[in-house]
């Protein structure tokens, strides 16, 4: 099982290990900044650009932490109008009817 990125034309990739993924997100919920806060607690985002801002200023400690922010970096970018985080349990995505 891994941590994948979605927008609202679908996959964009994966980033996270559930491992990375958890201990990633726990990271990010223990900094208190509004905007991932907001987006922890959603699961999603629908202006990818700022919480690409947010995320960016962050600077996690080196190991698997660092790599999975570094990959989720490189993925927000090229989300488009929302972006979603999802660990492939418990979600609905393949549901959504256009």
């Amino acid at each position: 099982m891994s941590y994948q990125v979605y927008d609202e034309d679908g996959y964009k990739g994966d980033f996270a290990t559930s491992k990375g993924g958890y201990d990633y997100l726990s990271y990010l919920r223990g900094l208190s900044i509004e905007e991932i806060t907001h987006f922890l607690e959603e699961g999603y985002d629908t202006v990818p650009e700022a919480i690409y801002e947010a995320i960016r200023l962050v600077d996690p400690p080196d190991g698997l932490i660092k790599t999975t922010h570094e990959n989720f970096l490189e993925l927000l970018p090229k989300c488009n109008g929302i972006v979603i985080v999802s660990d492939g349990m418990n979600d609905d995505l393949e549901d959504i009817e256009e």
